[in-house]
């Protein structure tokens, strides 16, 4: 692994890329996919009166005068009483759980909203004409994004998706020295050394909710549900087409795509 490393230093970023056409990725990492996850810092839970500021400040050009004065009196009387002690567990809450302390309400207003999903949670997409015979029609362009959606997929299970990090100083952090040299760290202090250079990882934990999972309905509260371990690697998609639908294999046996 060190070797392989290695070569990849001394090729560059370009020679990486080359080195993994023939594998079927996006690309090769040197730096492994969730190597800054554990040491991502949390964010802070903001100070009581912080956020009963910040509340204010934002319901001023909502309100009235009268409103807004009724609303001060409220806000004051909750940071002498209860917001005290909700503000308590909430900073414990963030103690104890992995992600930030926003993370669960807002899985929470997300799950429980019966909106339909479309356009209101949902991102929609479009898509520029492209230029050659063909390549805009339905058919044709659906393929080889489930293509290029394979790549993608096999490149997030192997591990070799580059980590998501914001570069201040791209001359020194997206080379492939820095690169071999973060990737040595312990990932309890990963994202302080990445920091220390101007590179700061972003959190990367819904990567894993993106295949094989999927959204159940219930009431009052839907669920996120992922496949279980270990499963049979997926290799088709399902395809609708009005009321029919389709089980279509796009992974060959030999895990790669089957091609556009």
């Amino acid at each position: 692994m060190m070797a392989v490393g290695l070569l990849r230093a001394r090729l560059g970023r370009a020679g990486q890329r080359l080195l993994s056409t023939d594998h079927g990725y996006l690309h090769r990492t040197t730096v492994p996919t969730h190597h800054f996850q554990d040491s991502l810092p949390r964010l802070p839970v903001p100070a009581l009166d912080t956020s009963l500021e910040r509340y204010l400040y934002f319901a001023e050009p909502l309100v009235g005068a009268d409103m807004l004065e009724q609303t001060r009196v409220l806000t004051a009387r909750f940071a002498a009483g209860e917001g005290k002690e909700l503000q308590r567990a909430l900073v414990h809450r963030a103690a104890a759980s992995y992600s930030s302390f926003i993370a669960r309400p807002w899985f929470d207003m997300y799950l429980e909203d019966r909106r339909p999903l479309a356009l209101n949670s949902n991102p929609h997409l479009a898509f520029v004409d492209e230029a050659g015979a063909g390549r805009c029609d339905q058919v044709n362009r659906t393929a080889r994004l489930i293509d290029a959606s394979v790549a993608f997929y096999r490149t997030l299970r192997d591990f070799e998706l580059e980590p998501d990090v914001f570069h201040t100083k791209p001359h020194l952090t997206q080379t492939a020295l820095w690169e071999m040299g973060v990737s040595l760290l312990p990932t309890s202090v990963s994202f302080y050394g990445a920091a220390a250079f101007g590179a700061f990882p972003l959190d990367m934990s819904q990567y894993g909710s993106l295949f094989e999972s999927t959204r159940i309905p219930l009431p009052g509260r839907d669920a996120l549900r992922k496949a279980e371990l270990p499963l049979t690697p997926a290799r088709n998609v399902v395809v609708q087409r009005g009321p029919h639908f389709f089980s279509v294999e796009v992974v060959g046996q030999d895990g790669r795509s089957v091609g556009a």
